[in-house]
């Protein structure tokens, strides 16, 4: 007799044949193997590590899967309305022989209300924060040849050079900046804040949080991540692709986890606690790292995934990395969103 039962665990292993995918469940009382259909697509959208449900009928010591239930987060249609705005960016890489230097002075110029229509220099002046999503500097020895691709060699003089574009910023706008894997910290996740004799050389208005990190805006719950976990999840899911990378913000939150693949090429600090499980749920999610540009909304959580200030350098040609630089989303919470771009290659 079959018994229809339902099981929570965590995946350790997907190995696919001809008419189905067997995946190992496990949880510290055990492991259970769950016979999964190919027609299920769902399926293809599993990564070892990831904690799912599952129902279906008890055969022997098979669970013949007909339902599976990912942890997600809940629909929510309550708007928090704000009267300012916040803008996005992320991947500014300064120090690059590609850095967007004239890009850079439009948009400070902007966020000064010196340029634009009325309604533009409007939009502006309600700017409050502006959150950076990592790689504030290009770094050294990040990748092979990478010095060819510099500017500024030496790692402390590319965060000075980063301290003085970020003082064109108004004092009166709050900067909150977030680093990532081309940064001057720990490469494995979750990364510190950048260090206390680095974050001197910036202005009073820029604030310094680690990788990932929950920031309160005025009540606005942003979610700030680097988004190196991409890259793990673009490879591992067939429809997720770099074109459209809010896409993959969305799986972050219906698996409730900023690096569900364990093991891949995101280097994971072994930590008593997992801080990149994602247990509040955020009114804004926020990331960049693959330079290119999306938005969405998911369940009410407000998506976007910042572009980059660099052109496309030598490795990323290399490797077809196609940037999309110079875009900047601006949200006014409960209102308008607005894709800026300062880039025209």
């Amino acid at each position: 007799n079959s018994e229809n039962i339902s099981v929570i665990g965590m995946i350790s292993s997907i190995r696919e044949s001809k008419n189905c995918y067997f995946i190992e469940l496990e949880d510290p009382t055990g492991r259970i193997t769950c016979v999964v259909s190919k027609t299920m697509k769902v399926v293809e959208e599993l990564v070892c590590d990831e904690v799912i449900g599952v129902t279906g009928k008890l055969r022997g010591r098979n669970l013949f899967v007909d339902r599976i239930y990912f942890p997600d987060i809940p629909s929510n249609d309550k708007k928090i309305k704000k009267d300012f705005a916040i803008a996005f960016i992320s991947d500014t890489h300064f120090g690059s022989r590609e850095f967007l230097k004239k890009e850079w002075k439009v948009f400070t110029k902007w966020l000064n209300c010196e340029l634009g229509n009325k309604k533009s220099r409007e939009l502006a002046s309600t700017v409050k924060y502006v959150v950076v999503a990592g790689d504030i500097v290009d770094g050294v020895g990040v990748y092979p040849g990478q010095e060819r691709d510099l500017e500024v060699v030496d790692i402390y003089e590319q965060y000075e050079l980063a301290a003085s574009f970020f003082e064109e910023i108004p004092s009166k706008i709050k900067v909150i900046i977030s680093p990532g894997n081309h940064d001057a910290v720990r490469q494995a996740e979750p990364q510190p804040a950048l260090p206390k004799e680095i974050q001197e050389l910036f202005p009073k208005n820029v604030h310094h949080v680690g990788n990932p990190s929950y920031i309160d805006l005025d009540g606005v719950k942003v979610l700030v991540y680097h988004g190196r976990s991409i890259d793990d999840m673009v490879m591992k899911i067939p429809r997720l692709k770099y074109e459209e990378p809010h896409k993959v913000l969305e799986e972050f939150l219906r698996k409730r986890h900023l690096c569900p693949l364990y093991g891949a090429r995101t280097p994971i600090a072994p930590e008593r606690e997992d801080y990149l499980v994602i247990e509040d749920i955020p009114d804004v999610l926020h990331c960049g790292h693959v330079h290119t540009y999306g938005t969405g909304f998911y369940r009410g959580v407000f998506l976007v995934n910042s572009s980059t200030w660099q052109e496309q350098t030598e490795f990323q040609k290399k490797i077809n990395l196609n940037p999309m630089p110079g875009n900047v989303t601006v949200y006014v919470p409960g209102g308008e969103v607005v894709r800026l771009r300062f880039y025209g290659g």
